[in-house]
């Protein structure tokens, strides 16, 4: 078991039945679940489906922390912030 786990978190904001979550807390002691918003994903969209995911990702975080996971929301391109992740 290695320590450490960044559970990408796209549009699978389910804690019961969710793949990567359950193989995550299985095989390493510390799980952050990571969502990227990246705006533009977003710029066409109603404000009605911006404050669905507002409210979602806020409920999720509030689920997971019943389970000692932390939800790390960071804004900006998947790619630019797992490359930085990466260096780290």
């Amino acid at each position: 078991m290695t320590k450490n786990a960044i559970a990408w978190i796209r549009e699978d904001f389910r804690i019961d039945h969710n793949p990567a979550l359950s193989y995550a807390t299985q095989n390493h002691e510390n799980v952050i679940a990571l969502y990227i918003y990246n705006k533009t994903d977003f710029d066409n969209k109603r404000e009605a489906q911006k404050w669905w995911l507002f409210k979602s990702l806020e409920t999720f975080k509030s689920e997971l922390s019943k389970y000692k996971i932390n939800l790390q929301i960071l804004a900006g391109d998947e790619v630019d912030i797992f490359s930085k992740i990466k260096k780290r």
